[in-house]
């Protein structure tokens, strides 16, 4: 299968990312470098149109520490 894991270079994804690779799975990463989640429906379709699974570990973090 082919995959797609958005937010692979945070911890959660490149452990996904990693995982599916060590199975034999085909995985396409993408991270703030090469999707922008702002962009349109259509226009994130059109990117990840050749996964049959999207993965999503995307996450928000926000540092307490000043």
């Amino acid at each position: 299968m082919r995959f797609a894991v958005i937010g692979d270079r945070g911890l959660l994804g490149s452990e996904m990312s990693l995982l599916l690779k060590n199975q034999g799975e085909q995985v396409q990463g993408f991270n703030r470098s090469n999707l922008q989640l702002s962009s349109s429906p259509k226009e994130l379709a059109a990117i990840i149109s050749a996964a049959d699974v999207l993965v999503n570990c995307v996450a928000y973090t926000l540092s307490l520490i000043h």
